[in-house]
């Protein structure tokens, strides 16, 4: 009797996880960016930085953990179809290095693909290119 029913059980399990797993699943869910990636904290452990997806562009968002700050700043962004960021790391406890990478585009000539590494401070200003590079 005890076999019989962890028959059925084991039975009842498996079906009930097979249309769980047999479900099918948007395209969305795999086409999309990460929502947060390439997360970044200070030396000094106060301040957090992270690269997240808004629409089609990727913008670098910062966090202050000392109190001072209560909501995200956005600290620079990418430009759909002409350059996205790749990473940023914390330089010194107030500035970060992004790196950039996109390509030329013209009427004349092909798409030349481009690396470029900004810094930028914590707080949104005094953003700078520091180093252009063709790949």
């Amino acid at each position: 009797m005890t076999v019989a029913r962890l028959a059925i059980g084991a039975a009842m399990l498996s079906m009930s996880s097979a249309a769980v797993y047999g479900a099918a699943q948007p395209i969305e869910h795999f086409a999309r960016m990460p929502q947060i990636r390439d997360i970044a904290i200070s030396p000094d452990g106060s301040r957090i930085a992270f690269i997240s997806s808004l629409g089609d562009a990727s913008v670098v968002m910062t966090f202050d953990r000392s109190g001072t700050q209560t909501e995200f700043r956005q600290v620079a962004a990418s430009e759909p179809e002409k350059f996205d960021l790749t990473w940023c790391r914390w330089a010194s406890n107030r500035r970060l290095l992004c790196s950039v990478q996109g390509t030329i585009r013209g009427k004349k000539y092909a798409e030349a693909p481009y690396t470029r590494l900004i810094g930028v401070d914590a707080d949104g200003k005094d953003l700078r290119v520091l180093q252009l590079r063709p790949d």
